[in-house]
């Protein structure tokens, strides 16, 4: 009975986590979905890349790994061993419920020690009843639910090795003896797979530091300062060694790159609704419920249609007396701290404090305990970290629930009369109260409906497809429908994508966003071109970026946008393009390759030197790539655009600036120093339309009004001088009597009734690429009158041919302004007031709270809590081919700004989408030329108030102006430069991510450019040496420690601003390598002298054990024989 007693607690954990398994598994399924990992699709090409994980070289163009990348490697080899006898497909479904098991028996195991250092280790010394019921609660309650419902491995891990890292600790801070520092390093080490996410590591070290103050407080109190420092610094190192193979990778990233991710046009978008999700749910009653914003997820179900993801939960949940049941457990966690912290034990007054502060900061939305979070999020560190706290720390709010809903049990069982029936059946009671309150779990809700899937065969042919293709050679995911990484398919599957774990080619995708400024960029520029179906467009991007093949997956569906998929338009540019060619087709996945005009071998291409033009970072299209094919960028360069990041689906920043006068429109840029330079202005023809003012002037000798066109070209000045004017004369049109009235029409479309007795002018559009006709029709008779400015007319006019100024000595921060006319004439230009958009309409089905609109002087103010309003303004004539300039004057009054997005109306794509600054009320954006035969645009925005957050915002006016984008965007600054077409010769080799050998280097008289097909990063480093490939470990060595054995070549360039380049006229060896990946070299190994260290010092101190009790046996044995 006794060995039964002991057994009891974990066939307890293990019979509840399998009757979960078994009411909760489909067999033939995957579980997938949502962030997933899955490593098991290529089990040793995933550990080769958490092996070499501080470049991440199989994401988009190569960046540096923002996350743990390195952690996950501890699972992905226990995967690995357990492959050998379990089908892939079963493999993650078994990690998720195993870490369940773990996660309970670690709890079990952490309140055993808490109960024997307690007031209640007399009642905990004899049973387990205690600790089994911590371990059920910590599997059985919302915030489990919420981790798993959607598992991402991190969080599931996380779960699964908290209470064996506090557990691990808390012994190690108890005696600091050798052996418990081994077990705590080795801890350490096989638990960073929760730090995928390193947040997690942080709520982990976070949660220590404070038990580790409080329990600090009572050695300071007895004058051992001392030996809590020294204590402290040896814990503190052993958690910074055993994790340092990834935690100095991911500290490198954000002392450097950290800015990527917040700035990444994902981010901008959703994390303040994240956050304002997360403070929806930071009320009392949630946080004591453990419920967080999952509760109000809502995505496309299996029948495509809308739902909330947690509805049988919400059902359940949302029912008042199970919401008794749940406060209740909440009570019996709050009986346990108050009688913890009465005992003033210092462990548990610990783990009360910890307790209290966690609570505080998720429950951000009630006063007092709100004051955490306000005071958090001013922490610069510490307020990024924790945007989303649910998310975060709600498994340490679950496990510490856990404890103290034991440690209240006990209070409780301490305090009733000790008859065996009564405390046997009250923690029955509560069991059942647990399983009542997680009910769902067991009827097929652990997990969500849409994660248990089967993987159609298409995939793994894919798979199968590439695995025997180059693994150097770069694919793009079609389609290109939005800037967001989460997709929908056909089959079920909806989340951030899994094709990577599956292929060792590197993916170009939007999830891949978020971390490399590069591939944001990269999708603008492809996404542009192919939705302006232009084939040449399309086919530079892919030369530009080296994307050889094109994967066009038919399974991802949109349900707000059909169109947008662009799948027939996608087959019929591309079966247009002789480079590129269908290669293979796997069901509704085709897969294109194409014939790049460069071919790189292993990332690598060499040139010759190339000329140079300025640096900027987003753009939709190349007019440096366009013009001079791959190029340097240079901040002295030959080849300088002044106007060339014009759209970026971003607030316009200080790329330029933008100012009106009158009816002009003004572009200004910077320019750098010029010593000797050539201005070329391009042909206004390159744009498809031209401004005109209608003028009418009176003639006093024959009393009539003549009515005549004035063609306006774009005036450019140099520091305000105007450098060139606009010299066109009048184009006379008509003669007419002074007091009639007519209507004009240009082109057949309506321009304006002219009073010709009081006519007033104004600015409209004429064709450049055809001939225009003016019709002027007599409103009291019948009489029409047509004239022409033809297409020949126009294209001979100086003013708006090609020309030259050169430029001698600008200095730095001289100004290049271009003005234009500002046309609203409701057919190439629109105005509108607050009082022109459509009524307002509730745009979400899934809230209803306050909403109402307002409208005061022409301004309409939306005013709205837990709820969203839309409204829209229309501009059905405006055509695609030309680009606009849409100026917005708002006010933000409270809440988050307006959310404004513009939709082509004949494609179903939204080229701007993004919120406005709160703090401006003057927005400018860039409407970016799109398809030939395009027209209608329409204009929303929309108010969105989530949770008691109240959001108001007023639109006072809008604009949409065209603008010459073609012209500007042409406009070049150049000075002569010599350029080379030779190139080096050599042989590579590529043995991991961070590591490049140029071998038998030849290089042509001229120096030549080597460039390497990653994302540019000032890490990169080349060395010129010799290799001896006579001696292969010599070779090693070499290859290893270039930067010992080699020269640097100093000449590191940004090439076709995005890559890395050389500039190398030697023919000695190369090698090229990642500095920071041996950050990660440096922490494996350090890990590895940390454990050789205590490995020795343990078995020397079990050795001089072992001596002495031999010396002891010795000496007792030869006393008896003396005897």
């Amino acid at each position: 009975m006794k060995l039964l007693g002991k057994v009891f607690p974990y066939l307890a954990i293990i019979a509840v986590v399998i009757l979960l398994a078994i009411t909760n598994y489909k067999p033939g399924t995957l579980l997938t979905g949502w962030d997933n990992l899955h490593p098991e699709f290529n089990l040793l090409l995933n550990i080769k890349r958490s092996f070499f994980a501080v470049w991440q070289e199989y994401q988009s163009f190569g960046l540096l790994g923002g996350m743990g990348h390195a952690s996950d490697i501890v699972r992905q080899i226990f995967l690995l061993m357990l492959s050998s006898f379990m089908p892939a497909s079963f493999l993650r479904f078994f990690w998720t419920i195993l870490t369940l098991i773990i996660g309970a028996i670690g709890t079990l195991h952490l309140s055993k020690t808490l109960i024997a250092n307690s007031f209640l280790k007399e009642k905990g010394g004899n049973n387990l009843i205690l600790p089994t019921f911590a371990a059920l609660f910590y599997i059985l309650n919302l915030a489990t639910l919420q981790s798993y419902y959607a598992p991402f491995e991190t969080f599931t891990a996380h779960f699964a090795f908290l209470p064996w890292m506090i557990l691990a600790s808390l012994h190690f801070l108890n005696r600091q003896s050798i052996k418990n520092a081994l077990i705590l390093s080795l801890v350490f080490f096989l638990t960073t797979p929760q730090s995928y996410v390193p947040t997690l590591f942080v709520v982990f070290a976070g949660a220590m530091t404070i038990l580790l103050a409080v329990a600090g407080v009572k050695l300071i109190r007895e004058g051992r300062i001392k030996k809590l420092f020294i204590m402290s610094a040896k814990y503190y190192a052993i958690l910074f060694i055993s994790n340092a193979f990834w935690l100095l990778p991911f500290l490198y990233f954000t002392t450097t790159n950290a800015s990527v991710n917040v700035n990444a046009k994902i981010n901008q978008m959703a994390t303040e609704q994240i956050v304002l999700q997360n403070k929806e749910f930071g009320n009392l009653l949630d946080t004591i419920l453990l419920k967080g914003f999952w509760f109000s997820a809502v995505e496309p179900n299996l029948s495509r249609v809308p739902t909330y993801m947690l509805g049988q939960w919400m059902i359940h949940i949302y029912t008042p007396w199970v919401q008794v049941l749940g406060v209740a457990l909440f009570i019996l966690a709050l009986i346990g701290l108050i009688v913890s912290i009465a005992k003033k034990e210092i462990l548990l007054v610990a783990f009360s404090v910890l307790f209290i502060l966690v609570f505080a900061v998720i429950c951000n939305n009630a006063f007092p305990f709100s004051l955490a979070g306000y005071a958090l999020s001013h922490v610069p560190l510490l307020s990024q970290a924790f945007r989303f706290p649910f998310t975060k720390l709600s498994l340490l709010l679950g496990l510490l629930y856990s404890l103290f809903a034991a440690f209240g049990l006990g209070a409780i069982l301490l305090f009733l009369p000790q008859r065996k029936l009564l405390q046997k059946v009250i923690p029955l009671l509560f069991v059942a109260i647990l399983f009542i309150y997680m009910l769902p779990a067991f009827r097929g809700n652990f997990f969500y409906e849409k994660e248990q899937l089967k993987l159609p065969q298409e995939y793994t042919q894919v798979f199968s497809y590439f695995d025997k293709k180059d693994p150097s050679q770069r694919i793009a995911t079609l389609p290109a429908s939005t800037f967001w990484s989460w997709n929908y398919y056909s089959w079920g599957y909806g989340g951030s994508g899994f094709l990577w774990y599956g292929i060792k080619q590197p993916i170009v995708d939007r999830a891949f966003d978020v971390w490399g400024e590069t591939s944001e960029n990269g999708y603008n520029e492809l996404s542009y071109a192919l939705y302006s179906k232009d084939k040449q467009a399309l086919l530079r991007v892919l030369n530009k970026f080296q994307i050889t093949y094109l994967l066009l997956d038919k399974n991802v569906y949109s349900n707000s946008s059909p169109k947008a998929l662009f799948y027939d338009e996608t087959e019929t540019l591309l079966s247009g393009i002789p480079q590129v060619k269908k290669d293979a087709t796997f069901g509704d996945i085709a897969i294109y390759k194409v014939d790049l005009a460069a071919k790189p071998h292993n990332y690598v291409v060499t040139k010759g030197l190339l000329p140079s033009t300025n640096e900027y970072i987003f753009n939709n299209d190349d007019k440096a790539y366009k013009d001079l094919g791959f190029y340097k960028n240079s901040t002295t360069p030959s080849n300088y655009y002044p106007f060339a990041n014009f759209f970026t689906n971003k607030l316009k920043d200080d790329n330029f600036e933008i100012s009106e006068k009158d009816l002009s429109i003004t572009f200004t840029q910077k320019l750098p120093e010029l010593k000797s330079y050539t201005l070329t202005l391009p042909e206004v023809t390159k744009d498809k339309t031209i401004p005109i003012e209608i003028v009418s002037t009176y003639d006093n000798v024959t009393d009539t009004n003549i009515v005549s066109a004035r063609i306006i070209s774009p005036v450019v000045s140099l520091n305000g001088k105007v450098v060139t004017a606009n010299t066109v004369n009048l184009y006379p049109l008509f003669v007419a009597p002074k007091n009639a009235t007519y209507s004009l029409a240009i082109n057949s479309v309506r321009a304006t009734n002219l009073n010709l007795n009081s006519i007033k002018n104004f600015y409209t559009y004429i064709q450049l690429g055809e001939d225009n006709y003016f019709t002027l029709s007599d409103q009291n008779s019948d009489n029409v009158y047509v004239q022409t400015i033809t297409k020949e007319y126009l294209q001979n006019l100086d003013s708006l041919k090609k020309r030259t100024v050169e430029l001698k000595n600008i200095k730095k921060n001289s100004t290049l302004s271009v003005s234009f006319p500002k046309v609203v004439d409701l057919f190439y230009g629109y105005a509108y007031n607050g009082k022109d958009f459509s009524k307002a309409q509730d745009c979400n089905g899934f809230r209803s709270g306050l909403a109402k609109d307002v409208i005061v002087n022409n301004s309409l103010t939306l005013i709205a809590e837990n709820d969203s309003q839309c409204i829209a303004a229309n501009a059905p004539t405006l055509t695609h081919e030309a680009g606009y300039l849409v100026k917005i004057n708002s006010q933000n009054n409270s809440g988050r700004p307006f959310h404004f997005w513009t939709l082509n109306e004949n494609e179903g794509t939204t080229p701007l989408d993004l919120y406005l600054d709160s703090k401006k009320k003057t927005s400018y954006l860039m409407l970016s030329p799109m398809e030939k035969y395009g027209v209608g645009y329409s204009f929303h925005l929309d108010n969105i108030s989530i949770g008691n957050n109240h959001a108001s915002n007023t639109i006072n006016s809008m604009e949409v102006v065209q603008i010459p984008c073609n012209y500007l965007r042409d406009i070049t600054i150049t000075q002569p430069y010599t350029a080379s077409t030779g190139g080096a010769n050599f042989s590579v080799t590529h043995p991991n991510e961070s590591l490049y050998l140029l071998k038998n280097v030849a290089s042509s008289r001229e120096a030549s450019t080597i460039i390497l097909s990653q994302s540019y990063d000032s890490g990169w480093k080349a060395y010129e040496l010799t290799l001896n490939t006579k001696s292969k470990v010599g070779t090693f060595f070499k290859s290893l420690f270039p930067f010992v054995f080699g020269r640097e070549i100093k000449s590191h360039v940004l090439i076709n601003n995005w890559e890395n380049g050389w500039e190398y006229s030697g023919e000695k060896d190369i090698v090229i390598v990642y500095l920071p990946q041996y950050l990660q070299y440096g922490g494996f190994l350090s890990f590895m002298v940390l454990m050789a260290i205590l490995l020795i010092l343990q078995l020397r101190k079990s050795n001089s054990y072992f001596a002495i009790r031999t010396e002891i046996l010795k000496q007792k044995v030869s006393a008896r024989l003396h005897k």
